[in-house]
């Protein structure tokens, strides 16, 4: 599946590993995992952590680290206006929903971990089709990320109503009349196809068994 993203010769032949395990090709299943180029290329000083719980919850852990450095330039301490908290810059109402304690947010490890499962929820709730393109995929889950799941609806169903697709990026990005999210999914899609010059997945010799928090 091409994913629409200029990533070098050996990341594109790793994304063609996922995508035979799912439309979603940032979004796999938990027997693959992460693995280093011979020359290591650290991304950031939580890239244990993004590839611990990426491999653990399903989410290419390079795409965390995109999101992250979108949000937080990988500054936990930082805090929004609206409460969001950490590297993920998640909120309170993501914790509370996932049964964790608000008080753990600020955790790396756990900011991570939620940012993950509300990415998985977002991707399972827009129901896309599977021949919907892998990059329109990542930009409406992008756009809900940021903007929270009922403006991008809004914008959807604006779309289909004026004939337009719901399932486009493209389409769906010109009634949403939010240039701050235009921008985000714009700039962390850049940022992903960066990290993906730096580092590649392959199928792992031995069966991963997901893990708790």
């Amino acid at each position: 599946m091409d994913i629409g993203l200029p990533c070098k010769e050996t990341a594109t032949t790793a994304m063609e590993v996922v995508a035979t395990v799912s439309p979603c090709p940032f979004i796999y299943d938990v027997r693959t995992a992460w693995i280093e180029q011979e020359e290591e290329q650290p991304i950031s000083e939580y890239d244990d952590i993004l590839q611990r719980v990426g491999i653990r919850e399903g989410v290419d852990w390079r795409f965390l680290s995109a999101i992250a450095y979108h949000e937080s330039r990988f500054l936990n301490h930082v805090v929004s206006s609206s409460g969001a908290r950490g590297i993920m810059q998640v909120r309170p109402v993501v914790a509370r929903h996932f049964n964790v304690p608000t008080s753990r947010i600020t955790d790396v490890e756990t900011n991570v971990m939620l940012a993950a499962k509300l990415l998985r929820t977002i991707e399972t709730g827009l129901s896309l089709p599977s021949e919907v393109p892998s990059r329109d995929r990542m930009s409406l889950i992008l756009a809900c990320y940021n903007a929270g799941e009922a403006h991008i609806a809004t914008a959807r169903r604006k779309a289909k109503a004026s004939g337009r697709n719901a399932d486009s990026w493209t389409d769906v990005s010109r009634y949403l009349g939010r240039r701050q999210t235009n921008a985000f999914v714009r700039k962390v899609i850049a940022q992903y196809s960066e990290y993906c010059t730096q580092c590649m997945l392959a199928q792992n010799n031995h069966p991963i068994t997901p893990l708790g928090v």
